[in-house]
């Protein structure tokens, strides 16, 4: 299976050098005209970097990628009741653990590092430093709902650990079901502050600035990718999944701010 993998990864690779010195722009074009392509439930904090790679393998195999974004939790209620699709991708391993109890995931890979950050408007108006500050009462927070996507879950736990919780949760003025809410919220000034993903701010930065949190009070999680077991497309399922998980897939992903995932330089 590994060398079937590498195997995979180099053909993967070849292709995309030959398009690229071809002239073909990989980035741009169109989908195919295909009535059914492969279906990827995708947290929506990695859409800009997944919206990349979908057009990609569609340029490389013609085979369109169709994309179902929304909070991680309400993804694994909806493959849960539906049983359909191919590959989902939350973001973060809890909700493939969850997803592989209930027997519904066959493989899976890790992508990349989701580093939570806090986030405020333009100019920090409010001048937020640090998770303490979130506790001051003129300090309007906006929070990822702990029950629909993975970053209030986190953000919920990162302010428990910090022993903040529950001097924090009477500042949340409102919930989003996504972390790409949060963003908006922020960047319009509808909330002080929030805590959300670091890449979901990159493009943003003329709206909003990023108050990093410190590595020891912090909850880095990881990124996975998962085949679903009663997919009726596998081989094209785990071509995509390698394809997101290569070093290509890794690259795109750190274009758009993400840490890319690598075994040996993990800590133990």
């Amino acid at each position: 299976m590994k060398r079937k993998r590498t195997v995979i990864i180099f053909i993967i690779s070849a292709i995309t050098v030959y398009m690229i010195f071809s002239g073909i722009w990989l980035f741009s074009g169109e989908s195919s005209s295909e009535e059914e392509g492969l279906f990827v439930y995708c947290g929506a904090g990695m859409r800009k970097p997944m919206d990349k790679i979908g057009l990609m393998y569609n340029a490389l195999f013609g085979i369109k990628v169709i994309y179902d974004y929304a909070g991680s939790n309400t993804l694994l209620s909806q493959i849960k009741l539906y049983r359909r699709g191919d590959v989902y991708m939350p973001g973060a391993t809890y909700y493939i653990e969850q997803a592989n109890k209930s027997g519904l995931i066959l493989a899976s890979e890790l992508v990349a590092y989701h580093t939570p950050v806090i986030a405020v408007p333009q100019g920090n108006p409010k001048m937020v430093t640090k998770l303490e500050d979130l506790a001051r009462p003129e300090v309007r927070l906006v929070f990822g709902e702990p029950t629909s996507c993975a970053i209030g879950r986190l953000g919920k736990k990162i302010l428990e650990k910090n022993n903040l919780w529950n001097y924090v949760e009477p500042n949340i003025e409102a919930e989003a079901a996504t972390v790409n809410e949060l963003v908006l919220w922020i960047s319009t000034g509808v909330g002080d502050a929030s805590i959300v993903w670091k890449a979901s701010l990159t493009g943003t930065e003329d709206k909003t600035d990023m108050i990093k949190i410190d590595e020891e009070n912090n909850i880095i999680k990881k990124i996975p990718i998962g085949l679903l077991t009663f997919s009726e497309k596998k081989e094209e399922a785990l071509l995509f999944i390698t394809l997101v998980s290569s070093e290509i897939g890794k690259s795109i992903f750190q274009l758009y701010g993400f840490d890319p995932y690598y075994e040996e330089t993990e800590s133990s």
